[in-house]
């Protein structure tokens, strides 16, 4: 009888299975360099996921033609593109060159993926072109992630202030085919995500609710408006009426989806970014209107950016945001929950929910708050809530982690996840680092940033790794500034090989709920 390795590669149903479970992008290509029939098996795996940044973007510009000849690519089904104009460069070529040449390769590339059901776009210009393109050849889209430039006001030339701006980069001669995009022909979403709108709001608007009615089936929605397309609005305002635009753009949305015949959606993801505000139906009132747009028993997870800029967009204490309408009663299955600023209504809030109630906390700024202060919002002490999966987020945290005599105790018991910015630590610091790391016995996914500090002169990451490994002994996945590792344990082994360290490419990462981020909380200045 053959050995059991022989008879399993013999099954071809067990490899699909096989190809299934593995997210890692090196592992699939080098099984499909194995032999013929991995390769037939593999291949559509490898290729169903196809992700540029600035570290790959070679092969849109040199390598296109070969990429296109690929007839793999008929079995992607994700394209995500993240490439920031100015931190690509080419020798020879502006930024407007190479944002046409991207946008280009873009286009020609979903030309050739039928089966394309996600699509994401970050930080460079869209041009219109390659909206339609999609729409046009991509008929199974269903995810539609969209983050423009933070600058996009700017750049199409109609931004209140024109400071620090480049007129000779190449993209402002570019704006006629970025200036708009056209989104609603895009129908039967299940995630739609667009950030930084900007430009004419009464167009984006209705092209928001024109996608909402012929997506009943929607399970996540996003938006977040420009900043400096807020500023412009404000400038332009004769009196705080015409302001409405900006400040009410989530409650005008909602009454004009209700009036069209929408039906509430059954969300089970609501990002409200820069200026889709959720205001008080009266004085502390809960947003009842808010159920018009979607049935708030099915949400599970909810970003509120609760930060404004320097117009009638501000914040005073209350807030007039409308908190209360998260409740256990209104929004029984909620228990991920992210703000861009911990204020005293956040904290308010939350110390008038159930314990527990929340598992996951994400926050950006914390005010200098207290981690006594924050601590609450995390604490299950009944059986219902006891079982989630728990994770605190802190970002710009300085004064909440670092304390008089070092860094904080965050003595939230059932942890397992945490992702924060350390403070500006030294070297020195790394016992006590791991110290405070050792308090959180359960951490199962760690991430931290400024972490390069406590490395030794010439130390290397994978030291660290290991030491941050040993005193958090159910940890799995470890992530320090840019670099993710996956953490295997060679059972009980003591000596310098207990550990063993897998790098974790960029599909594995996003899978990890400790290194995810809320980018539409990324206010542009």
């Amino acid at each position: 009888m053959p050995p059991a390795a022989a008879r399993f590669v013999d099954i071809p149903e067990l490899l699909v299975c096989l190809g299934e479970a593995i997210a890692n992008r090196k592992l699939l290509l080098d099984l499909c360099l194995t032999s013929k029939s991995f390769n037939t098996t593999f291949t559509p795996f490898l290729y169903t996921e196809l992700l540029f940044n600035e570290g790959n973007a070679y092969v849109l510009l040199e390598k296109l033609d070969s990429l296109l000849a690929n007839s793999a690519l008929k079995h992607t089904k994700t394209l995500d593109f993240c490439i920031a104009p100015g931190r690509l460069q080419i020798e020879g070529q502006s930024d407007g060159e190479l944002c046409q040449a991207l946008n280009e390769a873009i286009q020609a590339i979903v030309g050739k993926t039928p089966n394309l059901s996600k699509f994401s776009w970050e930080n460079q210009p869209l041009f219109a072109t390659t909206v339609s393109t999609l729409h046009d050849e991509c008929p199974d889209i269903q995810s539609l992630n969209i983050s423009h430039p933070v600058d996009i006001e700017k750049l199409r030339g109609t931004a209140f202030e024109y400071e620090d701006f480049d007129f000779e980069d190449g993209l402002f001669d570019l704006r006629p085919l970025f200036e708009t995009q056209d989104f609603s022909p895009f129908t039967n979403l299940t995630e739609l995500e667009l950030y930084e709108i900007h430009g004419d709001l009464n167009q984006a608007r209705s092209d928001i609710v024109k996608i909402l009615l012929a997506s009943p089936d929607l399970r996540s929605l996003g938006l977040s408006l420009n900043g400096d397309t807020v500023i412009r609005l404000d400038q332009e305002a004769q009196d705080i009426g015409e302001m409405g635009g900006y400040l009410d753009f989530l409650k005008t949305l909602i009454s004009e989806y209700v009036t069209a015949g929408g039906q509430p959606l059954h969300l089970r993801k609501l990002v409200l970014g820069l200026s889709i505000v959720l205001w008080e139906d009266d004085e502390q009132q809960p947003a009842t209107y808010l159920g018009g747009l979607t049935d708030l028993s099915k949400l599970e997870e909810v970003y509120v950016c609760n930060n404004g800029v320097d117009t009638q967009l501000y914040f005073d204490d209350p807030d007039g945001i409308a908190w209360s309408t998260f409740t256990t009663e209104t929004c029984p299955n909620l228990n991920i929950l992210g703000v861009h600023k911990f204020t005293n209504d956040v904290e308010r809030w939350i110390q008038g929910l159930e314990p527990g109630y929340l598992s996951q906390l994400r926050i950006e700024e914390t005010l200098g708050h207290g981690i006594s202060e924050i601590r609450p919002a995390l604490e299950a002490n009944d059986d219902q809530f006891r079982s989630r999966f728990r994770l605190l987020t802190l970002v710009n945290a300085d004064a909440t982690v670092r304390g008089a005599d070092g860094l904080v105790p965050l003595e939230i018991p059932g942890l397992q996840a945490l992702s924060v910015t350390l403070p500006q630590l030294t070297s020195d610091s790394k016992p006590a680092v791991l110290t405070w790391i050792s308090d959180s016995e359960s951490l199962q996914q760690l991430c931290l940033q400024n972490a390069k500090e406590l490395l030794e002169e010439d130390g290397e990451y994978e030291t660290l790794v290991k030491d941050i490994a040993a005193v958090a002994p159910y940890l799995r996945y470890l992530k320090l500034d840019g670099h993710a590792w996956r953490v295997w344990r060679n059972g009980d082994d003591e000596d310098e090989n207990q550990y063993r360290l897998e790098k974790l490419d960029r599909v594995e990462e996003r899978a990890v709920e400790a290194f995810k981020s809320q980018r539409s909380f990324h206010v542009s200045e």
